[in-house]
């Protein structure tokens, strides 16, 4: 198949199925591969490649290992950190969209290297600092300046702050201000009003979704699925987000918060900060059953 430009491998059972690397190498070869998606498998769980091997790849437009929503069984198999590190660290100048589960992405690499094409980046998972997130992200990802999509849908584990998904704390110091003055999509995990990010968002900014992951009621409905806990913000913290962030082409908003006292004060800075928007998502949550 010297043509293959697209590959798509998941799996639709419920048992734990692997990919070895000998079989990720010969697919990603393919010389006009560019597009690669990867689901419900575990990325070569068993050995990473060996250091000596000196195939190529192709150059890979489109990279996503898509898991199920935070499978628990991840963290088990650390050689797949190693294995993408391997990968991304020959597909970095080539990439434009990129999609990793955020237990086993390899922090180092995204960190370390030049991203002159990429204009999607998708964390999505459990919070694991483990991980290598040792610094915030506005740092961790300096080094894609082009990026126009960032989406952060990190689930906390119990006894995990929701202040360490900060993006760019207060007092940290950016060498480059924002790293990406392009920037047209935002989803955030457990928003923090102290994130000076808000603040600083460019002008192009398109499309902004301050959420929970997973879905509030979803975390405390099926505990069985997401082992994770949910510190939804109060409206008053949505409010204190909102004033800071000036973006006159928002066409879409999507909100999740505790309603309080400062409930009706946010819809109302929200129509009037946003006056171009067009789609409005709200999940706003009013019992105390659910806090």
């Amino acid at each position: 198949m010297p043509l293959l430009r697209s590959v798509s491998l998941r799996i639709c059972r419920q048992e734990l199925h692997g990919v070895g690397w000998d079989v990720l190498a010969a697919i990603l070869s393919a010389p006009h591969l560019r597009s690669f998606t990867f689901g419900r498998l575990l990325f070569s769980p068993r050995e990473a490649p060996p250091e000596t091997w000196i195939g190529t790849l192709a150059p890979v437009t489109a990279f996503r290992y898509d898991q199920p929503s935070y499978p628990s069984n991840l963290l088990e198999y650390p050689t797949q950190q190693e294995t993408l590190a391997f990968i991304l660290k020959r597909l970095h100048r080539s990439l434009e969209s990129l999609l990793l589960p955020s237990e086993i992405a390899p922090v180092a690499v995204l960190s370390q290297v030049q991203w002159p094409e990429l204009r999607e980046l998708t964390l999505r998972g459990e919070f694991h600092q483990s991980a290598g997130y040792v610094a915030p992200f506005v740092s961790l990802l300096s080094g894609m300046s082009r990026l126009r999509a960032l989406n952060l849908l990190l689930a906390v584990p119990v006894g995990v702050d929701r202040k360490q998904l900060t993006l760019w704390p207060q007092g940290y110091k950016s060498q480059l201000g924002l790293p990406w003055p392009d920037l047209e999509v935002l989803i955030v995990s457990f928003p923090d009003p102290e994130d000076h990010i808000y603040g600083e968002l460019p002008q192009s900014l398109r499309h902004l979704s301050l959420r929970c992951t997973p879905h509030h009621v979803l975390c405390l409905w099926v505990p069985s699925i997401y082992r994770c806990h949910s510190p939804i913000p109060p409206a008053s913290e949505m409010l204190d987000i909102l004033t800071k962030i000036s973006a006159p082409l928002l066409d879409t908003l999507q909100l999740e918060y505790l309603a309080d006292d400062a409930a009706d004060d946010l819809l109302r800075c929200v129509s009037q900060r946003f006056s171009m928007m067009d789609h409005l998502y709200i999940y706003s949550v009013y019992s105390k059953i659910f806090t």
